[in-house]
């Protein structure tokens, strides 16, 4: 059974005079008790885009609730986007010490890396080793087996961007796959670029939800083994709705909610014109197989 859009989409809209009044995108989705639990990416400037980082809290995962502020604010001359909660293989919110850890991109051009970790999942307090080491955009981190496991978004020196991996003991210091780049666009239906990795594991194998980037974007997924060697699965699972009014152009940067009934939830970042580059946040739901 294939992904369906939900009839509630767009779940989470921009919202006039707030801080993601003009851009909000990069979903983070977790299940914390009884609460779904969001951190994504806003910002109020279509140009020099100022991003921060929101938050938003919801009993079913289709009807959320946001704070009226941003819950990460950087230095005016920057921004912060693209956060990545700390989860274990499965994909399930990993504390550690009862403390959460986050980490995001400051300005996807040079891609600096920042961790923070938060006792709440609300007041956050920057690793003074911030910005890490690793030149990461929009990652997705896993713990298995006594390491923290990143996959990023790269650039190839020809300028398109792929996908890489790297591992750590400690979550700062980051060893950088020598099979870099692990997955980039080599199909027709991929379009140019690959990027914005979500990977969870179910069983034995990993899952990698991608975004293909052309003049459009569409949501993919990858299976692997060994979270280095993929294989994919040979053509979009979700795609813009030419007449939608929220992801006539793109569908992009997927989070995956792995569900006890089966009936996993995808939420991703979409477009509608060439103004607002991320236009709202939508949901995707898939029924269990038979």
């Amino acid at each position: 059974m294939g992904w369906q859009k939900h009839c509630r989409n767009p779940i989470l809209a921009l919202r006039p005079g707030c801080f993601d009044s003009q851009h909000i995108h990069a979903p983070a989705v977790v299940r914390d008790g009884n609460r779904y639990r969001m951190w994504y990416s806003g910002s109020d400037r279509t140009e020099n885009e100022f991003h921060r980082i929101g938050y938003a809290e919801s009993a079913d995962g289709i009807v959320w609730a946001r704070r009226a502020e941003p819950i990460l604010t950087p230095a005016p001359a920057g921004y912060y986007t693209t956060p990545a909660i700390l989860r274990e293989a499965d994909g399930s919110l990993r504390k550690e010490d009862g403390q959460f850890k986050m980490w995001f991109t400051s300005h996807n051009l040079t891609c600096d890396l920042y961790l923070a970790t938060s006792g709440n999942g609300l007041d956050w307090h920057l690793d003074e080793r911030s910005p890490l080491a690793l030149k990461a955009y929009a990652p997705t981190v896993l713990y298995e087996d006594g390491l923290y496991k990143m996959w990023f978004t790269m650039t190839e020196p020809t300028g398109m961007m792929a996908i890489g991996a790297a591992t750590s003991r400690n979550g700062i210091d980051w060893e950088p796959s020598p099979a870099n780049p692990v997955l980039r666009s080599t199909e027709s239906w991929e379009h140019t670029h690959a990027l914005y990795p979500f990977v969870l594991k179910r069983g034995r194998m990993f899952e990698m939800y991608y975004t293909t980037y052309g003049k459009i974007c569409e949501l993919a997924v990858a299976t692997s083994r060994d979270g280095i060697h993929w294989q994919k699965n040979g053509g979009p699972i979700l795609s813009p709705g030419p007449a939608s009014a929220y992801d006539s152009l793109y569908c992009s940067r997927a989070c995956v909610v792995i569900e006890p009934d089966g009936c996993d939830k995808l939420y991703y970042a979409s477009r509608v014109d060439m103004v607002h580059k991320y236009f709202a946040i939508a949901l995707a739901t898939r029924l269990p197989s038979r």
